[in-house]
């Protein structure tokens, strides 16, 4: 049976604007109902994007320059094998010679589309802004844009108007994930060989306005409505992981409890599955993050809001003190959010970890308890707190673990 549906799948067929994309064995970390799923099918079919060894896509992996370039090009040239082109292969002193990337690198600078850096280095392993992505899309793709001061905006502007920047940018320089690229490709393929419209309404976009007005903390989910019944129980379906996932417990993963809230969310709000394997990378990826941009081992509520906003693109909001109750949590526990909260474990008195300052996911209650994900622990789904037992262990970090009990309250709340 197990063959059977393998093959079924591999055989699925999906008919588009008239057009019918081709087979296409689907990656084992991508359901049908991700919304990227038919763009990222779409460039496979063409060989234009591809998997990892162990047949998984990573569509939330941040996309860096090296990778972009080879997308875009060869979307651009589709029939093409740039390894076997007579061009340049260290055209910028940080390019090695044996570098899979150095043909698309070198072609799209001799091309003067790129141009690197002032000490003529690439930079490949660096992650891409949308504003960057956007004007390496539309050069590459010879498509003009109006030139603007600042220099975004007529890329963005035009980027709107053909309808290639997905809805779910929030800001100019979000980090580009490598769904959202593949998006971006396929929408701009589509357009240049007329299989939509850039003015077609079904085309969901966002513009120039949006993404310079947007106030990522706007996010308002307890003045959402004035009045709203408070169910008997509620429980929101999380996927889980421990922030050791393969039961590793030393560093990074004995102080990840962060990181694996933060991941558990994100792939709830973008319906994907989480495996041990994607957990683990991820965890490696953001702390290496967290590095790069100056936080410590422990941070703050505040700072993993602005890590959801910057690194997953998210909208944040975060609630303090008077506002952090337990008839508050439910309300939002209500609408479908689930809750990270920080805790000072001393107050938890969880018998399975021991952690001066953790934090979790509040995923729904019942009449006496509080239900989380705990990822302090591998027995942490659905790990039950008693309401004012979890409710007095809140504590925002204020610097040191011997002074967590005296942090304020506080929870973050994160949606698309």
């Amino acid at each position: 049976m197990r063959q059977l549906i393998t093959i079924i799948l591999q055989i699925y067929f999906i008919v588009s604007n008239n057009s019918i994309i081709t087979a296409f064995t689907f990656y084992d970390d991508i359901n049908l109902d991700y919304k990227y799923f038919e763009s990222i099918q779409y460039l496979t079919n063409q060989d234009i994007v591809s998997g990892y060894d162990d047949n998984t896509f990573k569509p939330l992996n941040l996309i860096n320059r090296a990778e972009l370039l080879k997308i875009v090009v060869e979307a651009v040239h589709p029939e093409s094998n740039f390894n076997l082109l007579n061009i340049e292969k260290k055209c910028f002193d940080d390019l090695q010679d044996d570098n899979w990337f150095n043909p698309y690198v070198c072609y799209a600078k001799g091309k003067q589309y790129i141009s690197g850096y002032e000490n003529n280095t690439f930079k490949p392993n660096q992650t891409v802004k949308l504003v960057e992505a956007l004007k390496i899309v539309l050069e590459l793709f010879e498509i003009d844009y109006q030139k603007t001061d600042p220099w975004y905006k007529g890329i963005v502007e035009k980027s709107s108007k053909l309808k290639i920047l997905p809805q779910d940018f929030i800001y100019f320089e979000q980090n580009v994930t490598r769904a959202q690229m593949a998006e971006i490709v396929a929408r701009v393929i589509k357009y240049k060989t007329g299989i939509f419209e850039g003015n077609e309404q079904e085309i969901s976009t966002t513009n120039y306005y949006s993404l310079g007005s947007m106030n990522y903390y706007s996010f308002d989910p307890l003045n959402q409505q004035e009045t709203q019944t408070i169910k008997a129980e509620a429980q929101i379906n999380i996927p889980f992981t421990s922030q050791a996932p393969f039961n590793n417990w030393a560093l990074p993963y004995d102080e990840a409890c962060e990181e694996a809230a933060l991941i558990m969310i994100n792939y709830y709000l973008n319906n994907l599955d989480l495996t041990k394997e994607i957990s683990n990378t991820e965890i490696v990826d953001m702390v290496n993050y967290e590095e790069e941009i100056g936080f410590a081992i422990d941070i703050t509520i505040e700072q993993l809001a602005e890590i959801a906003i910057n690194y997953y693109g998210l909208k944040a909001t975060i609630y303090k003190e008077d506002e952090v109750t337990i008839d508050n949590i439910k309300n939002i526990l209500n609408q479908g959010h689930p809750v990270i909260v920080p805790c000072s474990e001393l107050e938890l008195q969880n018998p399975n970890y021991y952690a001066r300052y953790h934090m979790l996911v509040i995923t729904g209650y019942n009449e006496t308890e509080f239900i989380t994900n705990d990822p302090g622990t591998s027995r942490g789904q659905n790990y039950k707190y008693n309401q004012e037992t979890l409710l007095d262990a809140i504590h925002n970090w204020i610097g040191h673990k011997d002074t967590v009990r005296q942090g304020e309250k506080a929870m973050l709340i994160l949606d698309k």
